[in-house]
């Protein structure tokens, strides 16, 4: 292989060329498309059809020549290559992380003063060094605030009087079975204890989709039965069920066990 000198790309202008074919051919006029996914797709199909085509001066195509060189390249590293851009960033008082000017929150229990924040194209992961503590979709705009509402789940359970003016509560979206729920709560219950009781049905979305908690919350007011605890045992009665154990006796290693008439010991019977 001859390779060219690093920092020095215009040594091999052929592959360079290819960002400018690639931006001209794929990207002109701008694709429009509701997703980073729906984007990804339509270049991979246009990437695709380019197996069809025959350069000048080739009697082959692209895709016949590929096949051709296949075998002589290396395998695909186990672990795909992180393109993102890594910066180290320290927590506020407020939980949160700052990159290029905007603010991603990170759980208040950590306990970090530094952290590590990797920017994809489409999402910010933010870890300790051993874990990722925070995913986020990643914000283009400035001097915005990017809140996971369960990173503060903590401390609101410590301060339930702050619930209604939190700003990650205001920003979160969630069904409106939720808000009814609330609002039946507080008809029964005293406005702090109605709120003690909706953080722990907030507990059960960490481990349960917000879908699910939702459908049980709607059955906990169907049924009349508004606990934090009614909610959390329609999950578990929801889930489903797991396969039941497999019969011994029909598992190959197993010795076959003959029927025997138990009459035979009537005789023992004292009469």
């Amino acid at each position: 292989s001859c390779f060219c000198n690093p920092r020095e790309a215009h040594e091999k202008g052929l592959v360079e060329n290819l960002v400018g074919y690639a931006r001209r051919n794929y990207m002109v006029p701008v694709p429009e498309v509701d997703s980073f996914q729906e984007l990804n797709d339509l270049l991979r199909r246009r990437c695709l059809a380019e197996a069809g085509r025959r350069l000048r001066g080739e009697t082959e195509t692209i895709g016949e020549m590929w096949e051709r060189e296949r075998p002589n390249l290396l395998s695909l590293p186990a672990h795909p290559f992180p393109c993102c851009r890594t910066v180290s960033v320290r927590p506020n008082r407020l939980s949160m992380v700052t990159f290029q000017t905007n603010r991603y929150s990170v759980p208040v229990e950590g306990d970090a003063t530094s952290l590590l924040l990797r920017a994809f194209v489409d999402r910010v992961e933010i870890t300790d060094g051993t874990k990722v503590v925070a995913v986020h979709e990643r914000c283009y705009g400035r001097e915005q605030d990017v809140l996971d509402v369960f990173h503060y789940l903590p401390l609101l359970k410590q301060r339930p009087g702050a619930f209604d003016h939190a700003k990650p509560l205001k920003m979160w979206t969630r069904p409106a079975a939720l808000d009814r729920y609330l609002a039946r709560l507080r008809e029964r219950l005293s406005h702090r204890a109605a709120t003690i009781e909706f953080l722990h049905v907030m507990e059960l979305c960490v481990t349960h989709s917000l879908g699910e908690v939702a459908a049980a919350v709607e059955q906990a007011m169907t049924l009349g039965s508004l606990g934090a605890g009614t909610v959390a045992y329609l999950l578990r009665a929801n889930r489903t069920p797991r396969e039941p154990a497999a019969v011994l006796a029909s598992a190959p290693s197993c010795p076959p066990v003959q029927d025997r008439d138990l009459s035979q010991y009537d005789r023992f019977i004292r009469r």
